[in-house]
């Protein structure tokens, strides 16, 4: 795809489940056009998230590849995680969607997080310009960079 093609690119909660963030935030700033937006949503670093994801994901990700781990893990695991839900939602969270919700925060394979500063910098790195930012979307934070000038980046 040439550089530049795209006046708004939209990254919410993809980038962190990339085998490289880094290089993925590079490609969604070339394809955006010098004046262009681009709206980034990534797991934060100083959350809860991390913790939960870093020490207690990998054996509850062991157990789903197994038949009798994956029972243990809808016996226990998910209907816990429900209820907690249930409560923090006042009621209006489903049973499906805790489960994606479980599935989709502890089971996913590949998750990094990332802080404002980091973040920022890749813009910096990429011609972008922080113009807004919001850190309270839950686990991720929110960015939205304008894309100032063309930009040439320095060869690797």
């Amino acid at each position: 795809m040439p550089d530049g093609v795209f006046d708004a690119v939209v990254s919410d909660g993809v980038i962190h489940h990339t085998p490289d963030a880094y290089r993925s935030f590079c490609e969604n700033a070339r394809i955006l056009r010098p004046g262009g937006v681009m709206y980034v949503g990534v797991y934060r670093r100083k959350r809860y998230y991390y913790y939960a994801y870093t020490y207690l994901g990998p054996p509850i990700r062991w157990l789903e590849k197994h038949r009798c781990g994956k029972a243990l893990i809808c016996g226990t695991l998910l209907p816990i995680y429900y209820a907690v839900h249930l409560v923090k939602s006042r009621g209006k969270r489903t049973w499906y969607g805790a489960k994606n919700l479980f599935y989709d925060y502890v089971i996913t394979p590949q998750a990094t997080f990332h802080t404002r500063e980091e973040i920022t910098e890749w813009g910096r790195n990429n011609g972008l310009e922080l113009i807004e930012y919001d850190e309270n979307v839950g686990n991720v934070h929110a960015f939205v960079f304008s894309k100032t000038a063309v930009y040439f980046p320095s060869p690797s």
